[in-house]
């Protein structure tokens, strides 16, 4: 894994944002699995939920989903170098 993404990357990322281009395949990067519960809470509380959790269910089926421990924690605090801002 090169990229370990957050909520608000695969908010953007959902919504085919402009600004947001990855900059590695999408089956180099993962998320834990509290995104994936923020990513619930959010299509749960908003206006489409049935569409909103149909759209992130399909999203994940392209990136791999790890549970949070000390190696997930350990890799999400050191970003490769080209997500590091100078």
């Amino acid at each position: 894994m090169r990229c370990m993404l957050d909520t608000d990357t695969v908010s953007y990322l959902l919504n085919r944002s402009p600004r947001m281009k990855p900059r590695v395949p999408m089956k180099e990067c993962c998320m834990s699995t509290i995104v994936l519960g923020e990513l619930e809470f959010g299509a749960a509380n908003s206006s489409r939920p049935d569409e909103l959790r149909q759209l992130f269910l399909d999203f994940t089926s392209s990136v791999r989903v790890l549970p949070v421990d000390e190696a997930v924690t350990a890799k999400f605090s050191t970003p490769p170098a080209e997500t590091r801002y100078d």
